[in-house]
């Protein structure tokens, strides 16, 4: 499919796609960059090892396409091929993108009028979240609008919302932005490549805390596609060290911080309960008699239905049945894991407590009203409390000490902060 060109000038836009073994989604990702409504400048495909058809798939597309260069490398993961990519940008600004996503025809277009109107540093959009079987929207919670001055104070004291887990005021994916290219090259390249999840928080999150301007477009134009297919969140026999290395590096970013963001400390106690919640939910959840932390009263005497079978949603199904908890039955809205109901089952089973296995605060509101008009009562739902978590928060930074409890990632019992 050639695309149509609508504007002559090509934007001062670089886009950075990693690629790696996506070869049924490349073509998509691909049409959507040279679809946009006005050209980038340039587009350059890292190809990361791929032993699929991805890499005969991109220098089929740089053949018919001068705008876009394809790098061949070794396997080396994301961060590495980020890298990589960067080295070869040419633009004022750059953007990233996931080759198994896509983008509205429009994104780069209208990011790129703000940055270039407002001499931005960062620009963002939200997002949409395409599941196989439906689609979901992941707004920004910060109003639209220029950052600068005292309004980037309020943006970067609200990084997380500290009454509502986990919700921030921009989507901290790397993805779904444009960057001057400076600002993004300082940040990504300074990121270990063997960090393998939670790789853009550490780009993005020092990024922001050090910007002039940034940003918030109030519009959603990315489109994050989960598969069924995915690995991601598969558990590796070094994942304790790899946890290690993202904490002590983001740590490190948000103590630089700390004398500009009076709450960025508490802000980062919020990250690391939501990151270990979908890495390794024993570490965070504690019981004493009917209580259960970060969910509130939950006896253990309850029959559970368990809603969300995502990764949070499994972390927890594998805690509930190991600590002897009730789980009489494990739904979602797309139940496509074994095991799992389709919501609408719930009305026909006998239980006391609703249990959600969500942790974006506005996705997991979505939850909660679409089981009260499944006719589940209110007083049997239990979510994800804010207060519980902000409350050990402020204990465990009275002393400014920060929790260092035991990883149990092969039971191999080490601390990692």
């Amino acid at each position: 499919m050639q695309c149509v060109k609508k504007s002559a000038a090509k934007l001062p836009l670089s886009v950075v796609a990693p690629v790696y073994n996506v070869g049924p989604y490349l073509s998509r990702c691909l049409e959507s960059i040279l679809g946009q409504t006005q050209l980038v400048r340039e587009i350059i495909c890292v190809d990361d090892g791929s032993t699929d058809r991805s890499g005969e798939i991109l220098d089929q597309y740089a053949e018919r396409y001068p705008q876009l260069t394809v790098l061949h490398k070794e396997n080396g993961g994301l961060v590495s091929a980020r890298i990589a990519g960067l080295k070869l940008v040419t633009s004022p600004y750059v953007a990233c993108i996931d080759s198994d996503d896509f983008v509205e025809p429009d994104m780069f277009a209208t990011l790129m009028d703000i940055a270039l109107r407002e001499d931005a540093d960062i620009v963002t959009s939200g997002f949409y979240r395409d599941y196989e079987t439906y689609r979901m929207e992941d707004p920004e919670s910060a109003p639209a609008g220029v950052y600068r001055s005292e309004r980037i104070e309020w943006l970067l004291s609200h990084i997380i919302f500290l009454d509502r887990f986990y919700q921030s005021s921009v989507v901290l994916s790397l993805c779904g932005k444009v960057f001057r290219t400076e600002v993004l090259r300082r940040f990504q390249n300074d990121v270990n490549p063997r960090i393998v999840f939670g790789e853009d928080y550490v780009v993005v999150i020092p990024a922001m805390l050090h910007a002039n301007c940034i940003c918030v477009s109030g519009k959603l134009l990315y489109h994050y596609c989960l598969r069924n297919d995915s690995i991601v969140g598969t558990k590796r026999i070094d994942d304790a060290e790899r946890i290690a290395l993202y904490f002590r590096t983001l740590r490190r970013k948000f103590l630089e911080a700390e004398e500009r963001i009076p709450n960025i400390l508490r802000q980062y106690c919020f990250i690391w309960t939501c990151v270990m919640m979908i890495r390794d939910a024993e570490a965070v959840i504690l019981q004493d008699g009917d209580y259960l932390y970060p969910f509130g009263l939950v006896p253990q005497w309850a029959d559970i239905i368990l809603y969300g079978a995502g990764k949070v949603g499994k972390e927890i199904k594998v805690y509930l049945d190991h600590h002897g908890y009730r789980v009489v039955a494990w739904a979602d809205k797309s139940p496509n894991r074994p095991g799992v109901i389709a919501r609408e089952n719930i009305q026909s089973i006998t239980y006391d407590i609703v249990l959600i296995s969500i942790i974006k605060a506005n996705i997991a509101d979505e939850a909660v009203e679409d089981l009260k008009q499944l006719g589940v009562p209110q007083e049997k739902i239990r979510r994800i409390d804010a207060k519980l978590i902000r409350e050990a928060a402020e204990r465990e930074l009275a002393g400014s000490v920060i929790k260092k409890p035991n990883v149990r990632m092969g039971n191999d019992g080490r601390q990692f902060l």
